[in-house]
């Protein structure tokens, strides 16, 4: 269990962030993130918030998925 509760630890952050919004909304704004084409939203979703697309940003940057400095995907 060791293992898996620094895995929750780490990443609880981001799956929260996840969640701030309808699904896919978020998923959708992270893979964008990551430069991911997924297309757009269909009726009735809307694009993510700026607000929680700078959380989303923020999460990725915490959880390693993107980096901080070049706001791009981690290599």
């Amino acid at each position: 269990f060791g293992s898996q509760a620094a895995y929750d630890e780490a990443y609880m952050d981001l799956i929260d962030t996840l969640f701030l919004e309808v699904n896919p909304i978020p998923v959708k704004a992270a893979l964008g993130l990551m430069g991911r084409d997924v297309g757009g939203l269909r009726l009735p979703l809307c694009e993510i918030s700026a607000s929680n697309l700078e959380k989303l940003r923020a999460a990725m940057e915490r959880a390693g998925l993107l980096d901080a400095t070049k706001n791009s995907v981690a290599s």
